[in-house]
């Protein structure tokens, strides 16, 4: 059966495997095998989003990986391409370089001075490619959460989100963040449309305010597309972007700008997304309501 050995791996891999995973590295991270595993196969941790696994070696039927982002109390699986599980759960009893572990354990992390229930995680951030401080982290990430309640669309859409959230670095050097909500500000420069620091942060929350939503639907006749999850996300954050001057982001393929006619006329897009804006409106009537009534320059609720 398939498992996870220590690296350098032993002279029989195939024997053994381990059963609990300590990292003692400062940096907090470390470098594993699997024995037996398919091409193609992953390593994922369990509820732990910001996680990276990196393959750098195949030899003797042993894949080698680096790993980013875990903290004492993970648990990490090597999963099949189809993605069933592969290995069994491997816990991580003790992580060196996770400096607020006990914060963590004690459910003490700081919180946003701008929005209490949000917990700010810094662990991981200088595990990143280039390296982020955490103090620098949590900086950019109260910057930017400031930003967004200064902005009325971006208030009611942090006042929408009442549970605690945990925000913690984005690991990947992918361009990316993710609704669970990873984000790391020190990735984004707003060179493209909707691509701003502040934009993908309300990005990702939009998401949360709307539970992962991922009902959307396309049109073909105008070739936007929403992957199934990002109509709303886009287009509140472009309402958001032209509060601001700021360019509107077409679609969810890239960062691309709007194209012009529904740039100028936003009940052309309206018309065009009927559809998905029949969906807000029977989720979210109220928050339908709020957007309509915002002094956005470019308000397709209206």
């Amino acid at each position: 059966m398939a498992h996870f050995v220590h690296i350098p791996a032993p002279k029989n891999p195939g024997d053994a495997g381990i059963s609990e995973l300590v990292l003692p590295a400062a940096n907090g991270t470390c470098a594993i095998g699997v024995w037996g595993m398919p091409d193609d196969s992953t390593v994922a941790a369990e509820n732990n989003f910001s996680f990276v696994a990196a393959e750098f070696r195949n030899q003797n039927q042993v894949r080698s990986f680096y790993l980013r982002g875990l903290k004492a109390g993970d648990k990490i699986a090597a999963f099949l391409p189809s993605g069933g599980q592969f290995t069994s759960w491997l816990p991580v009893k003790f992580v060196k370089g996770d400096k607020h572990a006990t914060e963590r354990a004690a459910g003490k992390l700081p919180r946003s001075k701008h929005k209490p229930n949000f917990i700010l995680d810094p662990h991981g951030a200088e595990q990143r490619h280039p390296p982020v401080k955490e103090s620098a982290w949590l900086d950019a990430v109260e910057a930017n959460l400031a930003k967004i309640k200064a902005n009325p669309l971006g208030a009611a859409v942090l006042g929408g989100i009442v549970r605690d959230i945990t925000i913690t670095p984005f690991i990947s050097s992918e361009q990316n963040a993710n609704s669970a909500v990873t984000f790391t500000p020190q990735q984004w420069n707003g060179a493209g449309a909707g691509d701003r620091a502040d934009e993908v942060l309300l990005h990702e929350l939009i998401h949360v305010l709307e539970n992962n939503f991922g009902g959307y639907k396309d049109n073909p006749a105008d070739g936007l597309q929403w992957d199934d999850s990002d109509f709303l996300t886009v287009t509140v954050s472009n309402m958001y972007s032209s509060l601001v001057g700021r360019p509107l982001r077409k679609d969810h393929q890239g960062f691309g700008r709007m194209p012009d006619g529904y740039r100028l006329m936003p009940s052309l897009f309206k018309t065009a997304q009927a559809t998905n804006f029949t969906s807000v409106k029977n989720r979210l009537p109220a928050y339908s309501r709020i957007f309509a009534g915002s002094s956005a320059p470019w308000n397709p609720f209206k």
